[in-house]
């Protein structure tokens, strides 16, 4: 069970990164990231599979074929040492100058105030089922 400040913290923390993530300071987002984190891309992303550690995560972050990119945060919900995050993902492609907007889910797994583990859905109910949270509130509205 989480506390409610350490969740508020989590949660503060989460917020941070992301804003530095939209401002590509890629580094200050990385901070609350353990150095090993698993990043699952899940089905939001055509290539899938698992980024292992900082560095192959803050290769990932650095646009190459968008001309901006940002994340929009919506809902969080803490239960545990899961954090469940509501986002909008969006971006301009570099040459065609297409704009992107999706809609998504990630829950991060929460280690020593570090997330150890990120997993990315396009669906609501599979993000809510793994944050534990498919049949209960959340610990903090």
């Amino acid at each position: 069970m989480t506390d409610p400040e350490q969740a508020r913290r989590w949660q503060e923390r989460l917020r941070a990164g992301i804003e530095a993530f939209n401002r590509e300071e890629f580094d200050q987002a990385l901070e609350f990231m353990h150095p090993d984190i698993e990043w699952h891309r899940g089905p939001v992303s055509l290539e899938g599979g698992v980024i292992r550690g900082r560095e192959e995560l803050r290769a990932l972050m650095t646009p190459d074929i968008f001309d901006r990119q940002a994340i929009e945060v919506g809902e969080v919900r803490v239960n545990g040492d899961k954090v469940l995050v509501e986002t909008i993902f969006q971006a301009r492609g570099r040459s065609s100058g297409i704009e992107l907007q999706t809609r998504g889910w990630q829950v991060w797994t929460m280690r020593d105030d570090l997330a150890v583990k990120v997993e990315l859905f396009d669906e609501e109910a599979p993000a809510l089922a793994v944050a534990g949270l498919a049949e209960h509130g959340s610990q903090i509205p």
